[in-house]
């Protein structure tokens, strides 16, 4: 009987832990990062906002939408310096409530970054490029600069 009684107890401890799991990303599932592909003017909206661009291993690449602000936060490996982008990021958007745009290659990146400043910043107009910089912009027939 020691044996399932030991089970019983492993089996309810990794059951409240993946229903605190599931709690955690509905949460987050919860906060509301704005996709730029639903507005009708996304041209606009990039033009009069800042635009955060934010993995250096990708301008290079595909190259950035003109006016951005180069703001690492991943670099090459994928690690990231969250210090130093907060530094130069509240130089450029000095206001939790001020709209801004995040811009990565794929929007994987700028998703992973909106909900950090979302959820723990607690900024309130988080906007990202649906798509990112390759589907949802050169796909497009929009320009970068390099």
């Amino acid at each position: 009987m020691k044996g399932y009684h030991n089970l019983i107890i492993h089996h309810s401890f990794f059951a409240g832990r993946l229903i605190i799991l599931l709690v955690y990303i509905l949460y987050l599932q919860r906060v509301e990062i704005f996709c730029l592909s639903r507005l009708k003017s996304v041209r606009i909206f990039i033009d009069s906002e800042p635009l955060i661009s934010l993995s250096a291993d990708e301008w290079e690449y595909y190259g950035v939408i003109e006016g951005s602000h180069k703001i690492t936060f991943f670099d090459e490996e994928g690690g990231h310096d969250a210090g130093g982008f907060l530094e130069t990021f509240t130089k450029v958007v000095t206001d939790k409530e001020q709209p801004f745009i995040l811009v990565c290659a794929h929007v994987r990146r700028a998703k992973a970054v909106g909900r950090l400043l979302a959820l723990q910043l607690k900024y309130t107009n988080v906007y990202e490029l649906d798509g990112g910089i390759n589907w949802g912009w050169l796909d497009k027939g929009f320009k970068t600069i390099r």
